[in-house]
């Protein structure tokens, strides 16, 4: 292990804590069906709409009345932080994260690729959810199903 870099330690590291929850949501999944994953993702989503305001600071970032491009800092900030590669495009309406290289992935694809579509969603939400109550999330493609990348869409909900 002295041998590896910290870029390379960090990356195992990652590999490996994919590998844990890829297996925790796989079993959970097996033993509970949809609602055990219902049970992770909405879990998931309530963390984060606590977390997120510390990470959007740290981003220049606003929570609670934040509009887009608020929400386009705090996902780059976070790609940036775990070495992903990405892509966002924003319109006054509509923000696109597409992530293209993900340390995770491989670790997802083999052991339960559905993780980010019926799990990790719930992170995406309560990342938009904590930036806007005007925001919501959904998710297009992702990289462990061999779609080419993880594509997070997140618009601003139609006013009634």
């Amino acid at each position: 292990m002295s041998g590896m870099s910290m870029d390379e330690r960090f990356h195992r590291s990652l590999a490996g804590d994919a590998a844990i929850i890829a297996t925790m949501a796989r079993s959970i999944k097996e033993k509970y069906g949809e609602a055990g994953l219902a049970a992770m993702r909405d879990g998931l989503e309530q963390t984060y709409r606590r977390l997120i305001p510390a990470v959007a600071r740290q981003a220049g970032a606003k929570v609670g009345d934040g509009s887009l491009e608020d929400w386009a800092k705090v996902e780059a900030y976070i790609c940036q932080m775990e070495g992903m590669e990405y892509q966002l495009e924003l319109t006054p309406q509509k923000g696109v994260l597409r992530v293209t290289s993900c340390p995770m992935e491989g670790q997802y694809r083999r052991i339960f690729p559905d993780c980010c579509p019926t799990v990790f969603i719930g992170i995406e939400r309560g990342i938009a959810g904590a930036i806007s109550p005007n925001l919501e999330v959904k998710g297009g493609r992702y990289l462990p199903r061999g779609e080419g990348c993880c594509e997070i869409i997140c618009q601003v909900k139609p006013t009634r």
